[in-house]
């Protein structure tokens, strides 16, 4: 008697589980349509039968990763290419704010969000302060770093996001650093 292979489900127990009627015609794997509501629910099942785990003709696709199983967390970032947003020169705060106004909503919403650094040549802290420092105001430094991925991004910009970040964790995290650098940011603006 031949072992049953448990990485090939049973086709007998699959289609005992299901509630639909499986005709004997030409395909074995025929639907009875009859049984259906309408024609929306026969291609729905349709297409849940072709992209389904219990499919041993998907099973190599689901084994090496290639169509997620129904139990894996897929994540689809959102993905903005800064370049297209801004230009090759990512330096003011009006331009921080502008992608700021992007990707905060989606963060909130804990959806990921990408950011694509490709073609961008120049960085300054005003920008990323804007961009990046203050989406730590109302979400947690471990939910930024789960959900912002950043990408192609030059080196410099890097240490420049990394600064950006301890800074604005400092910032919104202890009051009293914060009353001290807005007095002192306030004196310096009143002066000028």
């Amino acid at each position: 008697m031949a072992v049953a292979n448990p990485w090939i489900p049973d086709k007998k127990k699959s289609l005992q589980r299901s509630q639909l009627a499986y005709l004997r015609s030409q395909d074995s794997n025929e639907m009875n349509k009859a049984t259906l509501k309408n024609k929306l629910d026969w291609n729905y099942l349709n297409l849940k039968k072709r992209v389904s785990e219990n499919n041993p003709d998907n099973l190599f696709l689901f084994k090496r990763g290639i169509l997620p199983t129904s139990n894996s967390k897929v994540k689809v970032f959102t993905k903005y290419e800064v370049f297209d947003l801004v230009g090759k020169n990512c330096i003011t705060v009006n331009d921080g704010q502008k992608i700021y106004d992007l990707v905060h909503p989606q963060l909130q919403a804990n959806q990921p969000v990408e950011l694509d650094f490709a073609g961008v040549e120049i960085f300054a802290a005003p920008f990323f302060n804007f961009a990046i420092g203050q989406l730590l105001k109302d979400i947690q430094p471990e939910n930024i770093s789960k959900l912002l991925k950043i990408s192609n991004i030059k080196p410099l910009g890097n240490q420049i996001i990394s600064l950006v970040i301890e800074n604005s964790k400092r910032y919104y995290s202890d009051p009293i650093f914060r009353s001290r650098l807005d007095k002192a940011v306030n004196e310096k603006s009143n002066h000028l």
